[in-house]
């Protein structure tokens, strides 16, 4: 529509210019297609906003566009704090579980650091979760597995190869296997 506009445009202006230069000069059959073009785009123009005239009159008005944008906000939090909230629930019932279980699970981050130490790992390490969660895994280490350990977490990272036979120290400095 914007193309056949401006052709439309351009040709009017042209015919305008034609109609005043055949004052002098006697060019009259091209002041004369001149005309057939511009009427022949006028045309064309007129079909296709007759087709297109549906189209753009279904399209919503700024006011409307602005009230579904505040609906579709509106849906997005509540599907935001829902999920938030499941996720808060799965995260309640997983940390629930973890510390029932009678086995001591700590889990690190990729750097070492300790970010959680369940109920068990209180009884079998003497530390309250407090002490530990923040630290890096090694604190739980007697050597050589402290000193093996970065070498052993940067295997892992890479080939996500796991499982070996290790040691622990409990809070008071006994040595356990684990």
């Amino acid at each position: 529509i914007f193309l056949l506009f401006g052709a439309f445009i351009l040709l009017c202006g042209t015919s305008h210019l034609m109609s005043i230069w055949v004052l002098w000069h006697p060019n009259y059959y091209i002041e004369g297609w001149i005309k057939a073009a511009t009427a022949v785009v006028s045309i064309a123009t007129l079909v296709v906003i007759i087709i297109k005239l549906p189209q753009a009159l279904s399209l919503p008005s700024p006011k409307q566009q602005a009230e579904l944008n505040d609906k579709l906000q509106e849906v997005n939090a509540r599907l935001e704090a829902q999920h938030a909230l499941n996720e808060d629930m799965y995260r309640n019932t997983l940390t629930a579980v973890v510390d029932n279980m009678v086995d001591g699970i700590v889990t690190i981050d990729e750097t070492g650091k300790i970010t959680s130490f369940n109920r068990a790992c209180t009884q079998i390490f003497g530390y309250e979760a407090r002490e530990v969660i923040g630290k890096n895994i090694m604190t739980l280490m007697p050597d050589p597995n402290y000193s093996e350990h970065d070498t052993y977490l940067s295997n892992y990272l890479t080939t996500g190869a796991a499982g070996r036979e290790a040691n622990a120290v409990r809070k008071d400095g006994t040595v356990f296997p684990v």
